[in-house]
């Protein structure tokens, strides 16, 4: 992977886009429901913090770019699905 910022790729960019449309509407019920999707993956997945689009979801930084393995979960835990239902 290279270095570069997460909203510099597209499809990070249009995630990252719905996610802020979606916490303007109702900020409480989104944080909820970020806060409970996201303790979910922590719960499944031990190595969450590998992942590029757990970051987004979260709001944090990943320790370096290099560290990332994965992009997104699969199935009922992928991030993406969850974030076009928003």
């Amino acid at each position: 992977m290279s270095f570069e910022s997460p909203h510099e790729i597209p499809h990070i960019k249009q995630l990252h886009e719905k996610m802020f449309n979606a916490q303007k509407e109702n900020p409480g019920a989104f944080m909820d429901k970020i806060a409970d999707f996201a303790h979910g993956l922590q719960e499944r997945h031990p190595n969450y913090i590998d992942y590029r689009l757990y970051h987004l979801l979260v709001g944090s930084t990943p320790r370096s770019e290099h560290e990332l393995k994965e992009e997104d979960f699969e199935g009922e835990d992928s991030i993406i699905a969850f974030i076009e239902s928003l």
